[in-house]
C-alpha cells in the first residue's frame, strides 16, 4: 500500500500546526490512521515469523499518539508532526524491552531497532554485556548484510567519557558512553511510494534481529522478567 500520503499529510501539518486547521482535516488524519493500523499490523505479522516475542504484541500498543503533551513544554503546538511506531514484546511503545522502531517524518524518516532510554540499572546491565561479551556484539554489528543499512548507533546525549566503574583500558570503551543502543537507517521520502514498503521495512529490520535478541537478553535478565 502506498503510503505516500502519510508524509503529504505530516508535511502540512507542520506548516500548520494548530487545532482549527486539524479539525478542518480530519478526514485526512482518518485516512492515515487507518493506513498506519494496516501497515503496523502487516509489519507486525511478518517480524513475528522470525522475532517470535512479537506474536501477542498488538497494533494498538505500537503506535504513538498525535497528540503533544504540552502541559510542561515551551513549545505548545498541539500535534507531532512525524508518525512513530514501536514493535517490542510485553508492550509495545511501553516495553522496557529492544525492539523495532519506525519513524516516518517528510525528509527524516527512519528504521531504529533497539533501546532507547534504558533505565539506569538495564543500561549499566547492557555496558557490562558489552564489555564481556564484545566478540559477539562485534559479530554481530560487523556483519556485512546489518551494516549495509545500519551504520552507526544512536548518539544523543552520549557521555564525554567512560562511566565510573568500567574499564578505561577497555578496547571499545567509546561503547560505553551510549545512553541509548540503538542503529539508525535512514530512509528517503520515495521509499514509502513502494506498494510493497512494509515488507522492505521487515527486511530491513530482520538484519537488526540478532542485535535486538542479544540486547534483550541482558534486559530480560536485569529485569526479571520474560519475553511473552
Amino acid at each position: 500500500m502506498n503510503a505516500s500520503h502519510i508524509l503529504d499529510f505530516y508535511a502540512r501539518l507542520k506548516e500548520n500546526n494548530n487545532r482549527e486547521w486539524f479539525e478542518a482535516h480530519k478526514s485526512e488524519y482518518q485516512r492515515v490512521k487507518t493506513t498506519t493500523e494496516c501497515a503496523t499490523e502487516t509489519i507486525l505479522k511478518q517480524l513475528s515469523t522470525f522475532d517470535n516475542s512479537l506474536v501477542t504484541t498488538t497494533v494498538k500498543e505500537c503506535i504513538f499518539r498525535i497528540y503533544r503533551d504540552i502541559r510542561f513544554s515551551y513549545d505548545k503546538t498541539p500535534y507531532k508532526t512525524h508518525l512513530g511506531i514501536f514493535m517490542a514484546a510485553n508492550g509495545g511503545r511501553k516495553s522496557p524491552f529492544a525492539g523495532y522502531y519506525l519513524h516516518i517524518e517528510p525528509g527524516n524518516s527512519a528504521l531504529i531497532p533497539g533501546v532507547y532510554f534504558p533505565e539506569p540499572q538495564v543500561l549499566k546491565a547492557l555496558r557490562w554485556s558489552i564489555v564481556d561479551n564484545i566478540e559477539e556484539w562485534n559479530e554481530i554489528v560487523e556483519n556485512k548484510d546489518f551494516k549495509k543499512y545500519y551504520l552507526k548507533l544512536f548518539d544523543a546525549d552520549k557521555l564525554k567519557k567512560v562511566p565510573l566503574g568500567f574499564p578505561k583500558d577497555f578496547a571499545y570503551s567509546e561503547l560505553l558512553k551510549y545512553k541509548h543502543y540503538a542503529f539508525e537507517c535512514p530512509l528517503p521520502d520515495s521509499f514509502f511510494e513502494q506498494e510493497n514498503w512494509e515488507s522492505e521495512v521487515v527486511a530491513i529490520f530482520k538484519k537488526a534481529y540478532p542485535f535486538v535478541r542479544f540486547l534483550n537478553f541482558t534486559i530480560g535478565e536485569t529485569l526479571n522478567l520474560n519475553i511473552v
